[in-house]
């Protein structure tokens, strides 16, 4: 039989390795850091369009990503800002904000110490008492966002 320690110090080591590997191969590391485009804010408040509200338990939706990344992280981050933006636009009530992990550090922390952000962007969504309901990272699809504004 093995003790139950050699057992908590394997999955603990397959963990580590798993997500070590998983870091390392997701980003192309031979390529140099892009800046964000340059028309992108650091914090900024997302004006939504002239639409009928609609009800929702998210108060606030925080989109965190970072100004200095690699390609495929950039890339990540560009193609989710639109997608995040028009899921948000039928809520007209939902305060939004953008943060930049590398800009926007100890606000950021904020959020990261709610629930770590392992791949950007990350997008935090919270109740009126700034309690998480949901976060997502990474790769996001509008389906995602719009059964997280359902809730």
């Amino acid at each position: 039989m093995i003790p139950k320690e050699t057992k908590t110090i394997r999955w603990s080591a397959l963990f580590t390795t798993t997500a070590l590997v998983c870091l390392l191969w997701g980003c192309d590391k031979g390529s140099p850091p892009v800046p964000a485009p340059s028309s992108a804010k650091s914090t900024a408040s997302i004006p939504t369009p002239d639409a009928p509200a609609v009800p929702s338990q998210v108060a606030r939706a925080v989109f965190i990503g970072q100004k200095k990344a690699c390609d495929c992280t950039r890339k990540r981050i560009d193609e989710a800002w639109p997608v995040f933006q028009q899921a948000v636009a039928a809520h007209k009530n939902i305060e939004v904000k953008r943060l930049q992990l590398d800009v926007d550090e100890k606000e950021a922390d904020r959020y990261d110490d709610m629930r770590t952000i392992m791949v950007a962007p990350g997008i935090f969504f919270l109740d009126q008492n700034d309690q998480l309901i949901e976060m997502v990272q990474g790769e996001v699809t509008a389906e995602q966002l719009k059964k997280i504004l359902a809730k």
